[in-house]
């Protein structure tokens, strides 16, 4: 009698979730670049972690993030070009009989062909899952389009551990009775979808601390330059925005870790990897009572928290809380307004008091913190004054950075299935390329186009994210606002509004050194058509002090701009 097939060796791999280079237009303009620096995939760490922790058959775990394989050194920007080579390159040499596929988002869909086929080619044995947003949304379609075994469905570790289990026809009981087995999907041998949705989500004081040796953190360190690490203490999201799926992946209870776990693990972390650590959660503040009892051990332990924007909802913080995330390390205070139209608040059943919001960022701002707030463009229905609306709101609340986004209609949304009843979707669910977040063509309107919708973001993010920012006019915050300048410089070549902004400051600062190499940088930049046709224009903007000390400095070293590299004024 043969012996059953066993599927030991497991491979966890997160594909990139930057766009596919074969998705980018040739004519792509420079306006819809986006920065992709990504830190090391805690979703990966966390799936290593559950398994090793209920690992009863005895499983050889092995991951690798791709992502961060593309870092070379310090200041050299990732080249999206070098991930096909270096995904086909790591299945190639690894060996394993089973593949679990990680896939972020619906538009790295071609990232996942790719990984798929180069799987059945290199190992056609080998058993393939397949998990993360796109499975979540689309259950069905991944398994009819592709030639994979099992799909996973919104939070993976208990349904990864049973799809294992079930593989290898092994039980353990003490797991399948603390862990129903549901949130997946498969294929019978007659080609018959079978879908199973999440119903019982894991409690987080279940899920252990992410098991970073697993992925090569060190080499990331080393290649990046950055020392970056994220961390989880809350699932769960309880409001209702038509326009988000999160509660596909983690319904809508909020879930906390137990403080003194949590606290226990980031002590650890630090101790490891010394790493500054950034928390994923979306709404850590709403349960005051555990958010306050964190603060305070935070505090109590010496712990500095991350430098990077937190995000909190607006109404949930106050003085008391602000005063203890600023002794904790806090930075940046994110908050998400989206819209500024009331109108559109109640459409996207976000309801927020703008009186409250303009309260909290007058409070963050009195506490010494920079403010970073998200807005989103681009409903249904959504008429230009409303777009207008939202970015007076955006000009009066004067952020120290600002997020400003075209809304990605995902399926799985009220909001889709309104644009879908209401006809205005622009493409068809199946184009999946579409939904990503740097294009603009998704919905009909009347009022607008998706060129004029871009155009009209792109000018709101070069005035109040660079020549006319906040911090231009504190000089305490001018060295945090050139360093994060001067490093989006590493990941938009040619940024013409950063070199404008680093080489002011500079003035500012009397380092007449650098600001010459600055302006050189932004001249320099002008000699390539892309940036030249998106910049140009920001010249003659003489009322901003940025812009009338650029062009004087121009007239002074005799250079015209509009005759760089041949190009017309247009």
């Amino acid at each position: 009698m043969t012996a059953a097939k066993e599927y030991r060796k497991v491979l966890l791999l997160k594909v990139p979730h930057c766009v596919h280079p074969d998705a980018i237009p040739e004519n792509d303009s420079f306006r819809l670049k986006h920065t992709f620096r990504p830190i090391p995939s805690f979703g990966l760490a966390a799936l290593c972690a559950f398994l090793e922790k209920h690992n009863t058959f005895g499983y050889d775990i092995k991951a690798v993030d791709i992502n961060i394989e593309a870092y070379k050194k310090p200041g050299v920007p990732i080249d999206i070009y070098d991930y096909s080579a270096l995904m086909e390159e790591e299945i190639k040499k690894r060996e394993y009989d089973v593949l679990g596929i990680s896939v972020m988002f619906v538009f790295n869909i071609r990232w996942l062909y790719h990984a798929v086929a180069l799987s059945r080619k290199y190992h056609p044995q080998a058993k393939i899952i397949v998990g993360g947003g796109y499975s979540t949304i689309f259950p069905e379609k991944c398994l009819k389009d592709l030639e994979v075994d099992t799909v996973v469905i919104g939070e993976g570790e208990t349904s990864l551990v049973h799809v294992l289990n079930r593989y290898n026809q092994f039980s353990d009981p003490a797991f399948e009775a603390k862990f129903p087995f549901n949130g997946y999907g498969e294929t019978d041998g007659q080609g018959n979808i079978r879908v199973v949705p999440l119903t019982h989500f894991i409690d987080m004081n279940d899920v252990p601390a992410a098991a970073w040796e697993y992925l090569d953190v060190e080499k990331y360190f080393k290649n990046s330059g950055d020392r970056m690490l994220a961390i989880e203490g809350v699932r769960g999201c309880p409001y209702h925005c038509t326009f988000c799926n999160t509660q596909l992946s983690w319904g809508y209870k909020l879930r906390y870790k137990n403080v003194d776990t949590l606290i226990a693990e980031m002590l650890d972390l630090d101790i490891k990897f010394h790493a500054q650590l950034h928390f994923i959660d979306d709404n850590r503040s709403i349960n005051r009572q555990w958010m306050m009892d964190f603060l305070h051990k935070i505090l109590e332990n010496h712990i500095e928290l991350e430098p990077v924007p937190s995000s909190f909802h607006a109404h949930h913080l106050d003085e008391e809380m602000l005063d203890l995330l600023k002794k904790g390390g806090i930075k940046t205070v994110g908050i998400a307004v989206e819209t500024g139209s009331p109108e559109m608040q109640k459409c996207l059943k976000k309801n927020l008091d703008f009186d409250k919001v303009r309260e909290v960022v007058r409070l963050i701002k009195s506490k010494g913190l920079r403010v970073h707030v998200n807005y989103l463009f681009g409903f249904p229905h959504e008429t230009l004054a409303q777009v207008k609306e939202t970015l007076a709101i955006a000009r009066e609340l004067k952020a120290h950075s600002n997020q400003f986004l075209i809304l990605v209609p995902y399926p799985g949304t009220e909001l889709y299935k309104q644009a879908q009843e209401d006809k205005l979707l622009v493409f068809e669910e199946n184009d999946l390329d579409n939904f990503e977040p740097r294009r603009s063509n998704y919905l009909y309107s009347d009022e607008w186009t998706a060129a004029q919708l871009e155009e009209i973001i792109y000018d709101a993010n070069i005035e109040l994210n660079f020549l006319d920012n906040a911090s231009l006019y504190i000089p305490e915050q001018w060295d945090i606002f050139r360093e994060f300048c001067e490093k989006l410089l590493l990941r938009i070549p040619g940024h013409i509004a950063s070199y404008l902004v680093v080489a002011y400051i500079y003035k500012m600062q009397g380092d007449i050194a650098n600001y010459e190499k600055f302006y050189q940088g932004a001249i320099e930049s002008f000699k390539d058509q892309g940036t030249y046709e998106t910049f140009y224009r920001y010249l003659a903007l003489n009322h901003n002090p940025i812009i009338q000390d650029f062009n004087e400095y121009c007239r002074e070293k005799g250079i015209e701009i509009k005759t760089i590299g041949g190009h017309s004024a247009g």
